[in-house]
This record gives C-alpha cells, sequence and structure tokens, in this order.
C-alpha cells in the first residue's frame, strides 16, 4: 500500500488489512471457522478490523514510536508514514 519497506525490512510501511482465519479442526476431520477465535488471534499477533479483508484500512508497520503493527484508515497513510515516502504500486 505504501511505503519503503516490507517483510523483515526495519523501514516504514503500510500493507492492506488482511486478517488471519483460525480453523478449529475437529477430531472428525472437519475445520470450523471461528471468529471468536481469529480476532483473538489478530488482537494479539497482527490487527483486527474485522473478519475481512479491507483496502480502505491500513496495517503499518516500524513506525517509530509504536511496537507493534498498528491499524488506521488509508487515508492517513501519508501522515502516518511521515508523507515524504514513496507508494509501492
Amino acid at each position: 500500500m505504501g511505503g519503503d519497506g516490507g517483510n523483515s525490512s526495519k523501514a516504514p510501511y503500510a500493507t492492506t488489512y488482511d486478517p488471519y482465519s483460525v480453523y478449529i479442526v475437529q477430531v472428525e476431520g472437519s475445520a470450523d471457522y471461528s471468529l471468536a477465535a481469529s480476532r483473538k488471534y489478530n488482537q494479539v499477533h497482527y490487527v483486527w478490523a474485522g473478519p475481512h479483508s479491507r483496502e480502505d484500512f491500513a496495517v503499518f508497520y516500524n513506525v517509530p514510536g509504536h511496537t507493534k503493527p498498528f491499524g488506521a484508515s488509508a487515508t492517513q497513510l501519508d501522515k502516518l508514514l511521515g508523507g515524504g515516502v514513496p507508494m509501492l504500486k
């Protein structure tokens, strides 16, 4: 979405919101999506802004003053990345 970074980068960058989905696997072999477990996992390890991917919501990484990824409206991209960070295509 924006910035000059990527996976394993130390530079600030942002990606579109794409939450992890958690499935509970039953002994009989079925796997069922769990909204509650998905919410909890994302709140601990990522960001939670609902169960569906969103392009209007960005996840920011390596932003000074933030030790963990955080989410914000994509309209705040330039402001949160410092304004001078090039957009990725």
